[in-house]
C-alpha cells in the first residue's frame, strides 16, 4: 500500500473527511527506506558440497557475550565441514584465539577422519586474516576462501547455525 493511501485510510478510519493527496510527499524517507532491498550476489558455492570430509570447513565467531562460562569464556569459534555438517564449538576469552582453536580442530579432526582440511571459508572480520593464521593456512596447504566483509548471508552456513543456536539459547531462558 503505498504512503498516500495509507494515510488516507487511516484519516476515514478515524472519522475524518478525505482530503487530496496533492500535499503529501510521496518521496518521504521511510517510503524510500521501504522500497529499498539488497540485490543479490551470486555465491561462488552455492550448487556443490564438499565431496569428502574436511574438503570445505566453515567457521565463525560468535561473540563477545555480556555472561561468560563457568570457565571465563565470552565468545565461541564455530568450524563446520561442508560434506557432513558436523559442527564443533570452541569456547574462549577473546577473538585473538582463532590461530589455536583453528590448530586444534585440524589436528583433532585430520587424526579422527584420515583427510585433509583443503579450503577453510569465513569472514573478512579479521580473526582469519592474522599473519599467523595465514602462515599456518599456507605451511599446511589450506586455502582461504574469505567472503565480502559484513555480508554475513555469502557463508550462510555458519550464521544459519548460529542463528539456530542463539533462538535454542533464548528458548531455554525463557
Amino acid at each position: 500500500m503505498s504512503h498516500s493511501r495509507i494515510i488516507e485510510t487511516t484519516r476515514l478510519s478515524i472519522g475524518l473527511e478525505k482530503y487530496s493527496t496533492e500535499k503529501i510527499d510521496l518521496n518521504c524517507e521511510p517510503c524510500v527506506k521501504a522500497k529499498q532491498h539488497r540485490s543479490i550476489i551470486p555465491k561462488r558455492t552455492a550448487n556443490h558440497r564438499a565431496t569428502e570430509p574436511l574438503a570445505r570447513v566453515h567457521s565463525d565467531y560468535c561473540g563477545p557475550y555480556s555472561t561468560r562460562s563457568k570457565g571465563g569464556a565470552n565468545g565461541v569459534f564455530l568450524f563446520i565441514d561442508d560434506n557432513t555438517r558436523f559442527p564443533e564449538l570452541t569456547f574462549v576469552h577473546s577473538k585473538s584465539e582463532a590461530l589455536p582453536s583453528f590448530q586444534n580442530f585440524t589436528i583433532k579432526y585430520e587424526t579422527m577422519t584420515g583427510y585433509k582440511v583443503k579450503i577453510l571459508r569465513s569472514d573478512c572480520e579479521g580473526e582469519y586474516s592474522g599473519s599467523g593464521m595465514v602462515d599456518y593456512c599456507k605451511m599446511k596447504g589450506i586455502q582461504q576462501e574469505l567472503t565480502a566483509p559484513h555480508l554475513s548471508f555469502q557463508d550462510g552456513v555458519a550464521e544459519r547455525f548460529f542463528q539456530t543456536l542463539n533462538d535454542m539459547i533464548r528458548v531455554f531462558h525463557n
